[in-house]
C-alpha cells in the first residue's frame, strides 16, 4: 500500500514562502474570477433546466387536472340522475296549530317514497296536502338533500265557533231515535267545530285557556255541511263582522247571539231585547240607514221582538 501524503498543517515558515509578484496576484484574480463566473453560469443553466422541466411538468398535470375535474363532475351527475341515494326516503311534516292531522298528511304524503328528490315538484306535494288539509293558508316545502322533504303547514286562524242547528227534516227523522248533532260537536269525536278565516268548517280541539270566540248558529240547510267545506265565504262573515261592529259603536248594542239562514242569504244579529235581520243583497250602508230612520220615529224600546232591515224603502219591526 502506498503512503498517503498528508499535507502539513503547520504554515511554512517565512524564510521559504516565495514571494508573489503584482502580475502573479493579478492573474491569480482573473483565475478565481473566472471560476465565479462559471459556478454562476453553471447555477443559471440548472436553474432554467428545472423552471423548464416544472412549467413541463405543469403543462402536463393540467391536462390531467382537466380531465380529473370533468371525470369528477360527470360522476356527481350520474350520482345526482341515477343514484337511490337521491330517493326520497323521509318526510317530515311541521304544523304550526295542533288541529293538523299528522297521520292523513303522512298517508297522502306516502306515494312521494322512492321517487328522485332532483325530480320532485314541490307543487306536487303542495298540492296533496291541500287535497287533505283544506283550510292551510301556506304550504311551505323544502328539499333536504340527499333524502328528505320538509313540509310546514301554516292554517288559517279560527274566527267563530259554528253551532248547526238541526233542519225541520233532520227533526222528524230524530223521532225513529237517530241523534243528530245539533249542538255544534263534531258526530264521533270530542271536537267542536269552527270557521276559519278563508270560511271553511273545520273540526278542532282548543285549550281551555284559549281566547273565546263568537258563537255561529247555522240555521237553514238541506245538507249538512261537514267539517273541509266553505261554509260561509269571507265576503259573507266580513259583512256580518261590519255589520256587528255598526250596531255595536254606532247604536250601543251588544251582540249575544248570530244567525245564520245559509238557504235565504241573511243573518240575524240578537241583542238581549231585539233582534236585528239583514240580507246581503242590498248595501249594508243603506241598511243601516234605514234604521237611523226608523230609530228616529220609533223609540227601542217600543219593539219587543225584531227590526226587520232587509226590504227596501221600508222597516219592520214587532
Amino acid at each position: 500500500m502506498p503512503p498517503v501524503l498528508k499535507r502539513p498543517t503547520r504554515p511554512l515558515p517565512r524564510q521559504f514562502n516565495r514571494p508573489v509578484t503584482a502580475g502573479t496576484r493579478q492573474f491569480v484574480e482573473r483565475r478565481h474570477k473566472r471560476i465565479r463566473e462559471h459556478k454562476r453560469e453553471r447555477s443559471r443553466r440548472w436553474i432554467r433546466r428545472l423552471r423548464a422541466l416544472v412549467l413541463e411538468r405543469l403543462a402536463a398535470s393540467r391536462r390531467f387536472v382537466k380531465f380529473a375535474v370533468i371525470g369528477i363532475i360527470v360522476l356527481f351527475v350520474c350520482i345526482f340522475l341515477f343514484s337511490p341515494i337521491m330517493q326520497v326516503r323521509d318526510i317530515r311534516v311541521v304544523r304550526t296549530e295542533g288541529r293538523v292531522d299528522l297521520r292523513t298528511v303522512l298517508e297522502a304524503l306516502s306515494p312521494l317514497y322512492g321517487r328522485h328528490l332532483l325530480f320532485l315538484s314541490t307543487r306536487d306535494v303542495t298540492a296533496r296536502v291541500r287535497e287533505v288539509v283544506p283550510d292551510a293558508v301556506n304550504v311551505s316545502v323544502s328539499k333536504q338533500y340527499f333524502s328528505q322533504i320538509s313540509v310546514t303547514i301554516t292554517l288559517a286562524p279560527l274566527v267563530a265557533r259554528v253551532r248547526i242547528a238541526p233542519s225541520t227534516d233532520a227533526v222528524a227523522a230524530a223521532g225513529s231515535g237517530s241523534v243528530v248533532g245539533g249542538s255544534g260537536a263534531v258526530r264521533g269525536t270530542s271536537q267542536e267545530e269552527y270557521l276559519t278565516e278563508n270560511g271553511l268548517l273545520v273540526g278542532a280541539t282548543r285549550p281551555p285557556d284559549a281566547t273565546p270566540l263568537p258563537t255561529i248558529r247555522i240555521v237553514d240547510w238541506s245538507v249538512r255541511p261537514v267539517p273541509g267545506t266553505v261554509i260561509l265565504p269571507p265576503e259573507f262573515y266580513d259583512r256580518m263582522r261590519r255589520t256587528e261592529n255598526a250596531l255595536t259603536l254606532e247604536f250601543g248594542q251588544q251582540i249575544r247571539l248570530r244567525t245564520v239562514y245559509l238557504h235565504a242569504r241573511e243573518f240575524h244579529l240578537d241583542t238581549p231585547t231585539v233582534s236585528y235581520w239583514f240580507d246581503i243583497r242590498s248595501p249594508l250602508e243603506a241598511q243601516l240607514q234605514r234604521l237611523r230612520t226608523f230609530l228616529k220615529t220609533v223609540k227601542l224600546t217600543d219593539v219587543k221582538s225584531y227590526i226587520d232591515l232587509r226590504l227596501a224603502g221600508r222597516v219592520v219591526y214587532k
